[in-house]
């Protein structure tokens, strides 16, 4: 299929319902992700207009910018910092070189791609599409390792900590591991709403899932047994954090104005979660609302310790990995860094869309920010 092609599968959801042309056209200017390098030194941002930005965060500084024809769903780094991988409606997952930008390969699917892994070890990379399909593609020589039907359309990938199995969470509220060696559905659990996170522990004995109907699960990674639900907060799950070590779910609330650390503390919002990100050590978790606020809190405490006023809605959020600076991206084509100790703005650009807009690095006016600690 050309990638200018319409295809009757390009079908994208807004908040629980189908979205239209008409909101593809107040989004254009998003940012949907910011992803930090896992040694910080690169910053990559994605844009509701297809576009993937590379900057080097201590500057700023603009290294390369890589415009698709298709919109983006998914955007993840390896664990090694080498590669990109993006993908959206069309039927490729693009595999990116991180350091110029160009393609290393095109992996064709069935359908649209929505949801993206790394394998930890970075040979492999799962995709799922909206053929309701999962598949496992070799990085390295190409081609696809395995290919299997799902429940529902894939929308969140996770390979256990020795590489050996998938688990997938789908849109018609089914979890399934998938064993890679065996090439099989190893198990299946049905939930209470559509599945929107799912992660190992770090020790790949336990299974943890969280779905729309703002319940975190506890499962036996190896009999899919259910060991705990743990019921967050009333409404739909707006956005969703998981600390690094695993141990802290965080859950904002679309219908609620509620941010809730599962079974310790909620937290009342002047609008719904937008966004959430722990920090690297869990003692700091930031959220974004439709306020236009952002709050930084102690995970201990369940208080702000700092509070900023954003120029637009901001959608993604993302700690360096020192914990030392956080990032947002917002609605308006805007990237602003914070530092963490001085709650001072280190900086903002708004992204350039590639049709002659010049690079801008702005200064920190239009950001207000506080510090309650």
């Amino acid at each position: 299929m050309n990638d200018d092609e319409s295809d009757p599968s390009d079908t994208a959801y807004l908040y629980g319902r189908l979205a239209t042309s008409n909101d593809f056209q107040t989004l254009e200017g998003r940012v949907q992700f910011v992803h930090f390098s896992p040694m910080g030194e690169r910053l990559a941002c994605c844009d509701f207009a297809s576009t993937v930005t590379l900057l080097e965060p201590r500057e700023p500084r603009l290294i390369w910018q890589r415009k698709f024809k298709r919109r983006l769903n998914s955007m993840v780094y390896s664990p090694s910092g080498s590669h990109i991988a993006c993908g959206g409606f069309t039927n490729k997952a693009f595999l990116l070189d991180a350091i110029d930008g160009t393609s290393n390969r095109e992996l064709e699917l069935s359908s649209a791609v929505r949801c993206l892994a790394f394998s930890s070890n970075g040979a492999m990379l799962a995709a799922g599409d909206n053929s309701e399909h999962v598949s496992i593609l070799d990085v390295i020589r190409g081609g696809i390792i395995l290919r299997l039907p799902t429940n529902g359309i894939p929308a969140t990938l996770c390979f256990s900590p020795d590489d050996a199995s998938l688990a997938c969470g789908d849109s018609k509220m089914m979890l399934s591991k998938i064993d890679i060696r065996r090439k099989l559905t190893v198990w299946k659990q049905e939930f209470g709403g559509a599945l929107s996170r799912v992660w190992y522990s770090l020790d790949g004995q336990d299974l943890y899932s969280t779905d729309q109907s703002s319940t975190a699960t506890l499962l036996d990674a190896a009999s899919g047994a259910v060991i705990q639900h743990q019921h967050s907060i009333g409404g739909l799950a707006r956005s969703i954090a998981v600390s690094r070590d695993c141990t802290k779910v965080a859950i904002g609330s679309y219908r609620e104005k509620l941010v809730s650390l599962i079974n310790h503390w909620e937290f009342e919002l002047k609008g719904w979660a937008c966004a959430l990100a722990f920090s690297p050590s869990g003692k700091l978790l930031a959220c974004a609302d439709s306020s236009n606020q952002l709050n930084i809190m102690s995970v201990s405490r369940g208080q702000v310790v700092q509070q900023h006023a954003t120029p637009a809605l901001a959608h993604a959020l993302e700690f360096s990995p020192s914990g030392t600076e956080l990032v947002f991206g917002d609605y308006a084509r805007n990237v602003v860094c914070i530092d963490i100790a001085s709650a001072d703005i280190l900086w903002r650009v708004e992204l350039p869309d590639l049709s002659g807009q010049e690079w801008r690095h702005r200064s920190q006016t239009g950001i207000e920010n506080r510090s309650y600690k």
